[in-house]
């Protein structure tokens, strides 16, 4: 049985300093290189709407952070989308190269209290009649690579538009010559897809770009925290 204690320290990251991030952070990824912790935050410089960007930071003892730069290293708006929000940051590094898994929202969500627990969906306006479809507004996953955590290329989206496919991880090592990723399709429920909820499930590629068709995975155990939905969480570990 794993045992967890919450470090006294804690929180060690908190809101402030730049205006993208007076609102909050949360959701981080962190991974280990050259023996340094480098986080990666979603931010928020607000909750109407909460436009989330993301920034990196630095820790020589995976506790006392700093920022490696004022700015977010990733928008929105870099990814094309600057009504949108970025979120989700799970990253590996494979040879010399970062990625980092990104959930890309074409708009902001509006997160002060409304009374019904319900965010609020604020629609912007695109140009060229982008967002006329019901389809365009949902959630897409891509991957971004890096060399210093700093500048990010874009490389590919990894599920296709028309569903809200999430909680996408890429495996830090190839799986039998190809590379892996966990996924979380929302629509991929029901009989035909053997789950009733929303599950993980995982895919393989050859270069990164063009993927195969997701195979199920894990389903929702009996825990009622369970019956909505699960994903895989952060990356796996790798071999050595």
């Amino acid at each position: 049985m794993l045992n967890i204690t919450r470090h006294p320290e804690n929180p060690i990251v908190v809101p402030g300093l730049f205006e993208w991030r007076k609102a909050t952070v949360f959701n981080p990824a962190v991974i280990i290189d050259n023996g340094k912790f480098y986080m990666i935050e979603r931010t928020a410089g607000s909750l109407t709407p909460c436009k989330n960007f993301l920034g990196l930071l630095e820790s020589e003892d995976g506790v006392h952070f700093k920022h490696v730069v004022d700015e977010p290293v990733v928008t929105p708006d870099m990814l094309g989308f600057p009504y949108g929000s970025v979120q989700d940051p799970r990253i590996v590094k494979i040879d010399d190269t970062f990625y980092l898994n990104y959930a890309l929202r074409p708009c902001a969500m509006n997160y002060y209290p409304t009374g019904t627990g319900i965010p609020e969906r604020a629609i912007p306006q695109y140009p060229d009649g982008w967002g006329d479809e019901d389809v365009h507004w949902r959630t897409r996953s891509g991957i971004l690579t890096s060399k210093d955590l700093i500048h990010w290329d874009y490389l590919c989206d990894t599920t296709p538009l028309e569903i809200n496919d999430r909680d996408n991880i890429l495996f830090p090592e190839k799986i039998n010559g190809k590379f892996a990723l966990l996924r979380r399709p929302e629509e991929y429920v029901g009989e035909a897809y053997g789950t009733k909820q929303a599950a993980m499930w995982i895919s393989y590629s050859d270069d990164l770009i063009h993927w195969e068709a997701p195979k199920l995975l894990a389903t929702a155990g009996p825990e009622a925290w369970e019956q909505k939905k699960i994903g895989g969480s952060t990356p796996p570990g790798a071999d050595g």
